[in-house]
């Protein structure tokens, strides 16, 4: 529970990053939020190798989770979603702060034209209505698109395969021949230059493509790990790792491209939902050990190849939306209006 609470305050930091920044940055951004998770598992598994008590290993690794709870005093609220609530008060306080870091001030006109320009894109609130979504003006959102309903469901699947191959891949790194807290360290240690990868293929390329891409590969590492023979040792870690590099890059592209393609009044809400499903995977992951048990070891890396391909073929219908706007309304969204 307390590893899930961690990760979802990761999914938080990574979307307000993400709504914060210009759309040329938001890679950066997240690249550099994605280094930091699988730094925290190497030490993770070089503390489990160097303390095998679990309950000091425990008290080691945890305490310093506390230090999160300081972020509520020091993040800032989302300007865009601010900008949508129509709190245009707040906007120029956050603006203020944002300004006097950069040793710097804004003009007090700033406060009106930011009043402006939310009239002018339909912006406004009704100050009638809650600013809290109910759950039945939720469900009219989702189910009154087509465009939007159908792409909640696919990316759901998206977020499921991720989660189920790169927990997968993780917890069946024990299990190769040799040390297992390294195999642990190595497969954790080899997201970081898939990040830094990523990074610069997502400034380069296309998102949809960048998404498709990563899942294809990863599936076919994984189907190549059972054609090779157990020989050669080598090849398989490489196979292996070569999957996990592919299935990283597309879990911290996922948090991009979800972020991109739901509308501000929406986003959080349905991250939510979609990647409620990517628990799913994280839950059906050690039960993989089970499924190797009963039919062998080959069986799930063989299902992890078949979904992340599966995946990828879907990642197709996705829209594009590198150097786009982040929409702010359903029909935003739909048609993704450009810069």
């Amino acid at each position: 529970m307390y590893i899930q609470l961690l990760k979802k305050n990761y999914i938080y930091t990574c979307i307000s990053a993400i709504e914060f920044v210009s759309p040329k940055s938001r890679v950066l951004v997240s690249t550099v939020v994605g280094c930091f998770y699988p730094m925290g598992a190497v030490i993770m598994g070089f503390t489990a190798y160097m303390i095998l008590d679990w309950r000091i290993i425990v008290r080691i690794l945890y305490l310093p989770g506390l230090l999160v709870l300081g972020a509520a005093w020091y993040v800032p609220e989302s300007l865009r979603w601010l900008q949508t609530e129509n709190r245009v008060a707040e906007v120029a306080i956050v603006l203020s702060k944002v300004a006097e870091s950069n040793g710097k001030t804004i003009p007090d006109c700033v406060k009106d034209a930011l009043v402006i320009n939310t009239k002018a894109n339909g912006n406004v609130t009704d100050t009638t209505n809650k600013n809290q979504m109910t759950c039945r003006k939720l469900m009219r959102e989702i189910f009154g698109s087509k465009e939007l309903l159908l792409r909640i469901i696919n990316c759901s699947f998206c977020w499921f395969t991720i989660t189920l191959v790169y927990y997968g891949l993780s917890l069946t790194s024990v299990e190769f021949s040799g040390n297992k807290y390294f195999n642990f360290m190595l497969v954790n240690a080899v997201e970081v230059p898939a990040s830094l990868t990523l990074w610069y293929i997502m400034e380069n390329f296309s998102r949809r493509k960048t998404q498709a891409y990563s899942f294809f590969f990863s599936g076919i590492g994984c189907i190549m790990v059972n054609l090779i023979s157990e020989n050669y040792t080598w090849m398989k870690l490489f196979l292996f790792l070569g999957s996990k590099f592919a299935i990283t890059m597309s879990f911290n592209a996922m948090y991009v491209y979800t972020a991109e393609m739901f509308p501000t009044e929406l986003r959080m809400t349905l991250f939510g939902i979609t990647s409620m499903f990517g628990r799913m995977g994280v839950m059906f992951a050690p039960q993989m050990t089970l499924l190797s048990a009963y039919f062998g070891q080959y069986v799930p890396i063989l299902l992890f190849g078949i979904l992340s391909i599966t995946a990828g073929a879907l990642s197709f219908f996705f829209p594009e939306t590198k150097d786009r706007k982040l929409p702010d309304t359903v029909k935003q969204a739909e048609f993704e209006v450009e810069i």
